[in-house]
């Protein structure tokens, strides 16, 4: 076998090893690693990596011998696995390898539980470990142009994450369950097949979204009206094509306006609409909010969700993460509801009321304080 020649980072070794932390190894033809990083004790200092497009194709199985390592960055390779001891650097912080060739990131990635920036946009990635849910100091994930179509719930749980990158994937919806990302500030979803976006998005406890970037969604007719204050880009270059009958089983509207028609897609947990001049929730979302409205009866949440374990996965994980929030006066919305259509500077904003009485309301509030217009419901009735 052909032994690797690194006579052109002699000089970088030898700074290493006399007490540099940080390694400079950028755009040097590197096919491997120098073996010494691993096997010399000199080097278990060491707390940055540069290694940008380099020849690398893989990265060894014991790097975790490396343990100080707070950084790897080695964008621009031919990586196409990580290898799981790298789950063993527990003092890392941010791990940059995009532009490569990977197609999964570690089961076990949960484990850096010091991880703060990811980055892997540019991979051939199709799915997410659940284990990620486990950064909990993630800040930065970047997962552009890659090959995801759905996400994992897991992902919700990453509480400090401030900044998401998914622009060009093949996602068609968002989970609902991303209220929960408290911290989140920027979310960019362009380039993406999106039909729908969750209701609960800066409604319930996202205050601290600015940024929700949904261009180039082309099937994506109607943001949630909750966004209808936040920056969402250009989303004109939205709606350019017909997203009625790509998703099987969910609620579909066609509601006229004017000299147009509005294709709406409900969320996929709606299963029935509320009218006005039928305004009685399905028995099913009745017991829905009165199971859900027991929560602040109870003192400990653990008693709750130990409530909860009698019912169906299915509905235990609504009961949880509710599909959205009437708009007047917060009523968690389940499984049916009386949709609203407002139209604004050209963009149609989807929200929900839980009744009749909550609908007239926010159909007052946004007409006559805000001069928007109210397209649907079509009639609503004087109370």
């Amino acid at each position: 076998m052909e032994q690797a020649d690194f006579s052109n980072i002699k000089d970088e070794l030898e700074n290493a090893k006399k007490g540099d932390t940080i390694l400079h190894l950028n755009y040097k033809g590197l096919k491997n690693l120098p073996p010494c990083l691993l096997y010399d004790i000199c080097y278990r200092n060491l707390k940055t990596i540069y290694a940008k497009r380099n020849l690398l194709t893989c990265l060894p199985d014991n790097l975790n011998q490396l343990s100080s390592l707070v950084e790897i960055y080695m964008p621009s390779n031919n990586i196409k696995a990580i290898p799981d001891g790298i789950c063993n650097l527990t003092k890392l912080e941010s791990l940059n390898l995009c532009d490569n060739e990977l197609t999964q990131l570690p089961a076990d990635i949960g484990r850096l539980g010091n991880l703060q920036k990811l980055q892997v946009s540019v991979n051939k990635l199709a799915s997410l470990p659940s284990s990620i849910g486990q950064l909990r100091y993630l800040k930065t994930l970047e997962l552009m142009r890659n090959d995801l179509s759905t996400l994992p719930i897991s992902l919700c749980r990453c509480e400090s994450l401030m900044t998401l990158n998914l622009d060009y994937n093949r996602l068609t919806s968002l989970p609902r369950h991303f209220w929960r990302l408290t911290s989140l500030t920027e979310l960019s979803v362009c380039g993406n097949n999106l039909i729908t976006l969750p209701q609960t998005f800066a409604n319930k406890g996202l205050g601290s979204l600015r940024f929700l970037l949904v261009d180039k969604n082309p099937a994506l007719h109607v943001l949630p009206i909750s966004l209808i204050h936040i920056d969402t880009g250009n989303f004109q270059s939205c709606r350019q094509r017909n997203p009625l009958g790509v998703l099987p089983g969910v609620v579909e509207l066609v509601v006229p306006y004017k000299e147009t028609s509005v294709p709406i897609v409900m969320p996929p947990e709606i299963r029935d609409i509320t009218a006005p001049w039928n305004s009685i929730p399905s028995l099913q979302e009745l017991g829905l909010r009165t199971t859900g409205a027991l929560r602040s009866r109870f003192s400990d949440p653990k008693e709750f969700l130990a409530l909860l374990d009698s019912l169906p996965c299915t509905l235990k994980s609504l009961l949880l993460d509710p599909t959205a929030l009437c708009q007047f006066c917060l009523q968690e919305v389940y499984v049916s509801a009386l949709p609203l259509l407002v139209f604004n500077k050209s963009v149609f904003y989807l929200g929900f009321c839980c009744s009749v009485k909550c609908a007239v309301q926010i159909c007052l509030t946004y007409s006559t304080n805000f001069g928007m217009d109210i397209v649907y419901p079509l009639y609503m009735p004087v109370i």
